[in-house]
């Protein structure tokens, strides 16, 4: 498995606690890619990690973390018929957490298929709900 280098602290981190669990990773997923990726914000470059993974309990993992600590996560479960159940969620990761939190949190949403796509749902929100702080929703 390639695991690829960042000059940012935080990423760094989440590569080191990925490789430490790659093994387990190995046996849990049936495809595993993460790239770095140089993303363009006007005159700066910033760092941002891409992780793709698809577990053997069909579960498809999509995981973005950038430089600034923003993080997005999008889990769902094909069928032949469409998407079984999908889920998407998007905030800063805070700061009392780091590489070996978010690689945890990866590994539980792999896991985190239940009996119910309304029980999934909620088990992989209280999975990342205290990791990723979101701002204030305006309410209509």
């Amino acid at each position: 498995m390639y695991w690829p280098s960042f000059e940012s602290a935080p990423l760094s981190d989440l590569v080191k606690s990925l490789k430490k669990r790659s093994k387990a990773l190995k046996h849990k997923t049936e495809t595993l890619s993460c790239e770095r990726v140089l993303v363009e914000e006007g005159s700066v470059r910033v760092e941002k990690f891409e992780l793709v993974m698809s577990s053997y309990r069909r579960v498809a993992l999509r995981f973005f973390l950038w430089e600034d600590g923003w993080a997005w996560v999008d889990a769902r479960q094909p069928s032949k018929k469409g998407w079984v159940w999908v889920w998407t969620y998007e905030g800063k990761l805070l700061g009392r957490y780091g590489g070996k939190e978010v690689e945890e949190a990866l590994e539980m949403t792999l896991d985190s298929v239940c009996e119910t796509p309304a029980e999934t749902l909620k088990a992989l929100t209280q999975i990342w709900k205290p990791l990723l702080a979101q701002g204030p929703v305006a309410v209509t």
